[in-house]
């Protein structure tokens, strides 16, 4: 059956002319938003999508709030102390390392307190996390605070060493009570010698047992000392993503 052309024509065209209805509008501050503004606006909003909780080395502190949460709503003593050492552990991460040196220090009084029943790996590992808590705190006390051109270069000597100690100190005695229980845990030797060099007192001071020798520090090419001159020459930024790697990639000597 053939359509009547103008039949055809007008079944077409009325087809075609049904009211379209114009795309929403962007909001006011989106249109005005050019350039960098717009990838700020992109970024703020691809930001606020991630789940910390799904991301191991995004926004601790977005991650150390949830783990204070689920230490709220813990069932047990076990899973409290649970969710309090990755609380502990998140706020290191984020920098707050007084408030995980307080959280640590509760843990450990807990798991070492009159009729405590804590595994002794567990009391292990919380000394661990309690010592590094107290080196993050030196580190940022001493090399960020108190910053000059020889803070925090191995082997640490010279202006390098530390003006305030209390964290190292508290530090080395927890690496020498983890040594008398485990003498071959290589990792806490090693930061028990850093932790006396931060003070000025490696090697002479670190018991004969678990010194690490000098030698241990020397390349096997001397070279002069790197000197930081960040501050001098305007690179000595912070920001998030933090640090600058320099080396003579290119093998020019310089």
């Amino acid at each position: 059956m053939k359509i009547p052309y103008p039949l055809f024509f007008c079944i077409f065209f009325f087809s075609n002319c049904t009211e379209q209805k114009p795309p929403p509008a962007a909001p006011a501050e989106e249109v005005a938003l050019t350039g960098t503004a717009k990838m700020v606006k992109l970024l703020e909003t691809s930001y606020s999508k991630i789940d910390p909780m799904a991301m191991e080395y995004f926004n601790n502190t977005a991650r150390a709030q949830q783990y204070k949460q689920n230490m709220e709503y813990s069932q047990s003593v076990g899973e409290r102390m649970n969710n309090k050492i990755f609380f502990g552990y998140e706020l290191i991460g984020a920098g707050k390392n007084e408030e995980a040196v307080v959280q640590f220090e509760e843990l450990l009084q807990s798991a070492t307190g009159p009729g405590a029943t804590i595994k002794p790996e567990l009391v292990y590992t919380i000394k661990r996390m309690l010592a590094l808590a107290y080196i993050r705190l030196g580190e940022t006390t001493n090399c960020i605070q108190r910053f000059n051109p020889q803070s925090c270069l191995m082997p640490i000597e010279g202006d390098g060493v530390y003006a305030v100690t209390e964290a190292s100190r508290a530090a080395i005695r927890l690496y020498e009570e983890m040594l008398t229980e485990r003498p071959e845990d290589y990792e806490t030797m090693w930061m028990l010698n850093f932790a006396y060099m931060t003070l000025g007192e490696y090697p002479g001071q670190v018991p004969a047992k678990w010194l690490i020798p000098e030698k241990a520090f020397r390349s096997d090419y001397q070279i002069p000392a790197f000197k930081n001159i960040a501050n001098d020459i305007g690179v000595a930024t912070v920001g998030l993503s933090g640090g600058t790697c320099v080396d003579d990639f290119n093998n020019d000597g310089l």
